[in-house]
């Protein structure tokens, strides 16, 4: 998300209620899409109470772009998806390239070969 352009990194290490802010946004893709803009209300009560712009501007911006802006919690909530990270496609492409860099990669391209 934004956390480092409004400089919050050093906050996001050394403060509990930043760090529980910064991190539950980035774990709002795992609800329901339904939930989200409630949960969303929630943190921004929390980092209401604790004051910080930096934060309020981090929300403002989540706020703005995710949930209620042209990217709608049911467009990015990967709640209840096969696949939800891009480790999921690392790995993929881990055991890909693993196989074609033993000779063991079989593309099916037999008949197109000359």
């Amino acid at each position: 998300m934004n956390v480092q352009s409004v400089g919050l990194q050093s906050a996001y290490a050394k403060h509990d209620v930043i760090n529980h802010v910064c991190h539950k946004t980035q774990a709002l893709c795992f609800l329901l899409a339904d939930v989200i803009g409630d949960e969303f209300g929630k943190l921004e009560q929390v980092a209401a109470a604790g004051g910080d712009t930096r934060v309020q501007k981090h929300l403002q911006y989540v706020r703005l772009n995710w949930v209620d802006g042209c990217w709608r919690p049911a467009t990015w909530s990967v709640f209840h998806q096969p696949v939800r990270t891009n480790n999921d496609v690392e790995g993929w492409y881990h055991r890909l390239n693993a196989k074609a860099s033993h000779g063991r990669l079989n593309l099916g391209l037999g008949r197109y070969q000359r």
